[in-house]
């Protein structure tokens, strides 16, 4: 279990559980309502000491475990022997996102303990005689799932619409849409929560709560905002092709998938006892029509962004809970009553092995929070934020608000000021905002960057800071203010402000201590990977303030700063910044910087051979390099000492 937050929603949606205010849309009120509740008795009843975060997280575990036990009941005994439906479903929690998500705080792991319950409450509904008590404690179920997760409405259409018509429970209709209603209640959250500066959208007016619950943003039948969304074709050979990719190049999901195949052939084949057959067809209707409609609506961009590769992968887990469900049924028509149990046991190895040595120790290395600590501990006090991007705004939103770090700090979400419904007035902080507009590049309605610069950089005596970037197009600071890195993040100046040694010193200072990158770990699809690609694009940019300063050759105090900046570099090309193309200008000047050094530091081996390595990369990268390095280079000769390099 995490110790501490990881990546993607998980920071916005703690943050939300531990203040109460309103996630991203849909909301998740099912969500905010569970964990909060949850985190308030464990921490104020039961007075635990532990990181929100962890008390959250063991609310996940618990929902996991729940789910795996909806799914064995839905199996066994009825369906398979009871050996084989607990290891099936031991299998489906051990499955990589199942355990990843379903050890942290989101909203999956909720989203699987209602949907394995569906599983049961399917095969209770369509059996004779049924029970109404069920189907109306599933339409209840129904409605829970669809205030948590709106990809459930596909796994609830079918088997709703099947069980009414099977069983012809028209008169009790009104009766069963009452309980869905029911289900559906925790949405009276969104209006009734408290507004805050912390929430999303607007939820005091009609328009604003069907907008947020209807995610009208995006599309309502959409993952991203994208203007060439409906393009079914093309969004399918994205998502297809990576869907299959989940199956076969996870250890023991191969194995699944085929005795899916088999489970599948057999509940078509009429091999089941008539009830069992028809929820299990019905069943198999609920993972074809999600498959269909997830794969050819979700418009996310995969071949060209890798870290969408493991944002999609979360909403696999709805279909794998199915595809476990068959593979039992299969691993009985495939195998006799003595390799049944064996079999079964060898996927939960397969897939135990699998997600523990992938995610495991990654999840407990607390990268994400070290990044956001960094950004937080690293600002001078009283210090004014302006916050962009996913990952700083979900991991310093919950740093403030779960765990109360710098609470001096105020921070401004950028993606919040410029929406309509943003309301300054909320703001706790002596931000100052311009009247009656939101931020944006459009000025006949909007107020740029500078404009909020203007009125905030005395207001904070210049405590000034940017983790993230500005809308695009907005270059109004230009004029009066420039970036100067810091650590992660970026200290917005006057031009006439110095640097000085003490200032580069604070800046590196400010970047975040990561322990070694990990390419088979930290993969391009993780939010790990995000992390050290931004640490290593900061030091780039640190680099590149360095260098440009006069007489730092000379200056030897500057010139360990700029050495042990290259050093830094020249380690982190090879691992994350391995295929990532650098800038002739810096690679030059690291190779000078490292030439340099080693002529004053002889004993600096290293210094020698980073020289060549930067100066040789330098000479392949621009056509028209410079002369004299490219002898420096088949000399292999210091041009400051003239120490030749063995």
């Amino acid at each position: 279990m995490p110790r501490r937050i990881p990546g993607g929603d998980s920071g916005e949606l703690a943050a939300c559980a531990c203040v109460w205010t309103v996630p991203h849309p849909p909301g998740y009120p099912l969500f905010t309502m569970l964990y909060g509740t949850w985190l308030w008795g464990l921490q104020s009843v039961m007075s635990l000491p532990d990181a929100p975060a962890v008390l959250m997280s063991s609310l996940s575990c618990a929902l996991s475990i729940g789910a795996a036990h909806f799914l064995f009941d839905a199996l066994a005994p009825a369906l398979v022997d009871p050996w084989t439906g607990a290891l099936l479903a031991t299998a489906f929690a051990l499955s990589p996102a199942v355990w990843e998500y379903g050890m942290q705080v989101e909203v999956f792991a909720l989203h699987n303990f209602l949907l394995s319950m569906l599983v049961w409450f399917t095969m209770r509904c369509l059996r004779t005689p049924y029970r109404l008590r069920d189907v109306l404690s599933a339409a209840f179920v129904c409605g829970l799932a669809m205030s948590n997760q709106h990809t459930s409405i596909v796994f609830i259409v079918p088997v709703a619409a099947s069980v009414v018509v099977y069983h012809s429970l028209w008169r009790r209709l009104p009766l069963i849409i009452l309980c869905f209603v029911a289900g559906v209640a925790p949405y009276a959250f969104l209006p009734l929560s408290t507004p805050s500066a912390r929430s999303w959208g607007r939820h005091d007016t009609l328009a604003g709560f069907l907008a947020h619950v209807l995610r009208s943003t995006y599309g309502s039948a959409k993952m991203v905002q994208d203007q060439n969304s409906t393009d079914i074709r093309k969004n399918l050979s994205e998502t297809v092709p990576v869907f299959l990719d989940h199956l076969s190049d996870t250890r023991g999901m191969f194995l699944v998938a085929v005795l899916a195949a088999v489970g599948m052939v057999a509940v078509l084949s009429n091999r089941l006892p008539r009830d069992m057959r028809i929820a299990s067809r019905v069943l198999l209707a609920s993972l074809f029509v999600y498959l269909l409609c997830f794969l050819s609506l979700a418009n996310i961009p995969l071949s060209s962004a890798p870290l969408n590769v493991g944002v999609i992968a979360r909403f696999w887990q709805q279909a794998d809970l199915l595809l476990f469900f068959f593979a039992a049924i299969g691993i009985r028509h495939a195998f006799t009553d003595r390799l049944q149990v064996p079999v079964a046991a060898a996927i939960v190895a397969l897939l135990f092995a699998s997600s523990v040595s992938d995610r495991y120790y990654s999840a407990t290395e607390g990268i994400v929070d070290t990044f956001g600590r960094s950004i937080l501990e690293s600002l001078p006090a009283s210090s004014i934020v302006f916050l962009g991007g996913d990952l700083n705004i979900a991991v310093l939103r919950y740093l403030q608000d779960c765990e109360h770090v710098r609470p001096d700090v105020a921070v401004v979400h950028l993606p919040f000021i410029s929406q309509p419904w943003f309301r300054p007035d909320l703001m706790n902080t002596f931000v100052k905002f311009p009247p009656g507009r939101r931020y944006g590049a459009d000025p006949s309605s909007e107020y740029p960057i500078g404009s909020l610069i203007d009125l905030n950089i005395e207001r904070a005596n210049g405590r000034l800071f940017l983790c993230g970037s500005f809308s695009k197009g907005d270059t109004s600071y230009k004029e009066r203010y420039k970036l100067l890195p810091w650590g992660i993040c970026f200290r917005i100046v006057t031009h006439s402000f110095p640097t000085s040694l003490s200032f580069y010193h604070k800046a590196r200072a400010a970047l975040p201590a990561l322990p070694a990158f990990d390419p088979a770990i930290h993969a391009p699809s993780t939010w790990e990977h995000v992390v050290y690609k931004d640490a290593f694009s900061a030091r780039l940019g640190l680099f590149q303030y360095i260098i440009a300063e006069p007489g730092l050759l000379d200056d030897s105090a500057l010139l360990k700063v700029a050495r042990d900046v290259a050093n830094e570099i020249a380690e982190l090309r090879l691992t994350v910044g391995k295929g990532r193309v650098l800038s002739a200008n810096i690679l030059y000047n690291a190779g000078v910087v490292c030439a340099r050094w080693a002529a004053e530091h002889r004993d600096d081996a290293t210094a020698n051979q980073q020289m060549i390595q930067f100066w040789q990369a330098y000479v392949q990268r621009d056509q028209d390099a410079d002369r004299a390095i490219v002898d420096v280079v088949q000399s292999r000769t210091n041009p400051f000492s003239g120490q030749v390099i063995p």
